[in-house]
């Protein structure tokens, strides 16, 4: 679908910190001048710009993944709002994940459109690199007050910490339906606990666990996903509580 893409010039000068002229010309995503960013660059495509019957974009948002070789690391949903366009170009920055075990010093960076129908088109070939902060180097976590979590565009789970609990890891799959792949699931959540809630709440109220995962993406936190996907007139809170005990269950370490 995104076959024109490719690394640009615009990629490159984006890695050293200085996206193009008119890249830079709107809003960054995410928002938050304390994240620090590459832009990439790719050739935008006919359907980019197509509208259905209905008046709204066939393509209404990118998915962004972070490869180590095959391997998807983590992914992140870029909404139309926050992509630049110049003639047949698209701009987006993304923000630097921050070096773990589950997450390399360098990545590449592919793309694929996600259809208004909730339809996700091929990967494309690499549009670029991005590297990782190392772990010293981030500031931001030495600017936290002790005790705070981290923000959502600096902690993602991964799938070594989902692989290490089998019932979550379960649990999960069951409720993907195999609609999209877990690893992108995974990556909307901050930690283990918050994904085991999500999955024992869409269960207990029967909503839909990828529609809760693509919330996840756009949303402020868990719970602001949850009461975008929840039944109206649901008492989340008292939801939540009375299935907690089955989501601490999901998290227990396998014997």
């Amino acid at each position: 679908m995104l076959a024109g893409c490719g690394r640009s010039e615009g990629a490159q000068r984006g890695r050293r910190g200085q996206p193009p002229e008119w890249a830079a010309s709107r809003p960054s995503y995410p928002p938050g001048s304390d994240i620090e960013k590459v832009t990439i660059e790719f050739d935008a495509t006919p359907e980019m710009t197509a509208k259905g019957a209905d008046g709204r974009f066939v393509v209404p948002a990118f998915q962004v993944g972070y490869f180590d070789g095959s391997r998807l690391v983590r992914a992140l949903e870029v909404p139309r709002a926050a992509w630049r366009v110049d003639g047949k170009r698209v701009a987006i920055d993304l923000p630097k994940p921050v070096q773990d075990r589950a997450t390399p010093a360098s990545m590449s960076i592919r793309v694929r459109a996600l259809a208004s129908n909730g339809a996700l088109g091929a990967w494309s070939q690499d549009a670029g690199s991005i590297d990782a902060l190392p772990p010293e180097a981030d500031g931001r976590a030495r600017r936290r007050p002790d005790g705070a979590e981290p923000s959502r565009a600096q902690r993602q789970l991964t799938m070594v910490e989902v692989d290490a609990l089998p019932k979550l890891k379960e649990a999960v799959t069951e409720q993907l339906k195999g609609q999209i792949p877990i690893a992108e699931a995974v990556a909307r959540f901050r930690n283990v606990r918050e994904l085991a809630q999500a999955v024992t709440i869409s269960r207990k109220l029967q909503i839909s666990f990828p529609k809760l995962c693509e919330a996840m993406a756009t949303a402020r936190g868990f719970t602001d996903a949850l009461q975008r996907v929840a039944p109206s007139g649901v008492n989340l809170r008292a939801e939540l509580n009375s299935a907690r005990a089955e989501a601490v269950a999901l998290v227990k370490p396998a014997k």
